[in-house]
């Protein structure tokens, strides 16, 4: 039996365990595939090494993934994807900016329009796919 000395400790496992569970769903193939659709997009040249700046990609896309699964709840009780948008108050806009940030910081020639809408592509994508993720999960009872 755990023995919790507070509210906050006791949401935190919750969620610790909520996460897990969501990240049981995905493969890392899936999402290297999609991080080298960015990295090697044309127009768009990457000069540094490519393992690290898959690595970059690969952390926005697991964020993003398990932020978009947070609103399953409520993709389960009936909204859809677009008010779900509405909901996260750009926070989804505050993905796609940080994982801008840190790729453009390391590239020298740098199609800055090219490079954003690829990358708000990709972490919309991935906050959508944790979206349905999380909502199947609520829909089968899979979340005790």
């Amino acid at each position: 039996m755990i023995v919790y000395k507070n509210l906050k400790e006791k949401r935190w496992g919750k969620q610790r365990k909520y996460e897990h569970s969501v990240l049981r769903d995905i493969h890392l193939k899936d999402i290297r595939k999609s991080a080298r659709n960015i990295l090697i997009h044309p127009n768009i040249f990457f000069h540094t090494e490519f393992e690290l700046l898959e690595r970059i990609v690969l952390d926005h896309a697991i964020e993003a993934y398990l932020y978009g699964a947070s609103f399953g709840k409520w993709g389960y009780l009936g909204e859809d994807f677009l008010t779900i948008q509405k909901r996260m108050n750009g926070k989804d806009k505050f993905f796609v900016q940080t994982c801008f940030s840190d790729l453009s910081d390391r590239q020298v020639n740098l199609d800055s329009k090219k490079l954003y809408a690829c990358v708000e592509d990709f972490i919309l994508k991935w906050i959508r796919l944790g979206f349905q993720n999380g909502t199947r999960k609520y829909k089968l009872r899979l979340i005790r």
